[in-house]
């Protein structure tokens, strides 16, 4: 039986509304983790919720299409879902590093080149001194990459629960 991926971008597109205010949320505690350094503890705790949300976004598109979907969809949709999503979340980094806290980004550099330099990695933290910090574009387009690396992990890892997962109106 062919698979209908007609729906695939449209949910992917949808869902990822969802998951990106999700991130947006998560990246204010990190915002605010600056004044408040418990909000990085919270923040790594909401990221948790990714990977329930991914299941719970994968489970919802596989009842709404009401199809078998094999596991590259499934890859495919996490993939997707996380580059939407991620496009929300860099247009907030991008308005934060480039006009609201322009120190955001050379001051998350000299913490990373402290905990090397505490840590006694001296040959990496002399190559990383010497690096120019990166632009608020250099930066964004990182993370949303990364966002887009991160999807295709879960969604590897997630899709064959999501394949194996009988709704509660299936099981008669």
């Amino acid at each position: 039986m062919q698979e209908d991926k007609s729906h695939l971008l449209y949910f992917a597109m949808r869902y990822g509304i969802f998951l990106g205010l999700f991130w947006i949320l998560k990246y204010l505690f990190i915002i605010g983790a600056k004044e408040i350094p418990i909000l990085m503890n919270v923040n790594s705790l909401l990221s948790i919720g990714t990977i329930i949300l991914l299941v719970y976004f994968l489970i919802k598109y596989k009842s709404k299409i009401n199809t078998p979907i094999g596991y590259w969809h499934c890859v495919s949709f996490s993939i997707l879902l996380f580059f939407f999503a991620a496009i929300f979340e860099a247009i907030v980094i991008f308005i934060h590093t480039n006009w609201i806290d322009t120190a955001f980004i050379p001051e998350l550099y000299e913490n990373a080149l402290n905990i090397l330099k505490e840590l006694g990695m001296n040959s990496i933290f002399t190559e990383a001194e010497n690096q120019p910090f990166p632009s608020p574009v250099y930066y964004t387009f990182n993370s949303l990459l990364t966002n887009v690396f991160i999807g295709l992990i879960l969604g590897l890892a997630v899709s064959p629960i999501v394949i194996n997962y009988k709704s509660k109106q299936h099981k008669a």
